[in-house]
């Protein structure tokens, strides 16, 4: 379900300003709408899809108003680094 999603039309002026899942704007955008929809996950990319980040239901106790967290950068390489290890 995608009722909820933003930006899913391409639009070359960026009103939201360039995508970028590392900026703090796009992730608290992105925060927001998972709240409002109760979402498994939110997914955020860059302008050409080469990066992307996450927002994630918390596991622990919430250290902050949002019961979802942004998961990118290290964290998600942390993440992919664990998932490898235990596979191989």
């Amino acid at each position: 379900d995608v009722s909820s999603s933003f930006n899913l039309n391409p639009d070359g002026t960026f009103p939201d300003g360039v995508p970028n899942p590392e900026n703090n704007k796009m992730i608290e955008k992105t925060l927001r709408a998972c709240e409002e929809c109760k979402a498994d996950i939110g997914i955020m990319f860059d302008t050409d899809a080469d990066r992307c980040g996450f927002v994630v239901p918390r596991t622990v106790t919430p250290t902050s108003s949002s019961d979802y967290e942004a998961l990118n950068k290290n964290r998600l390489i942390a993440l992919l680094s664990v998932i490898f290890s235990n596979t191989s």
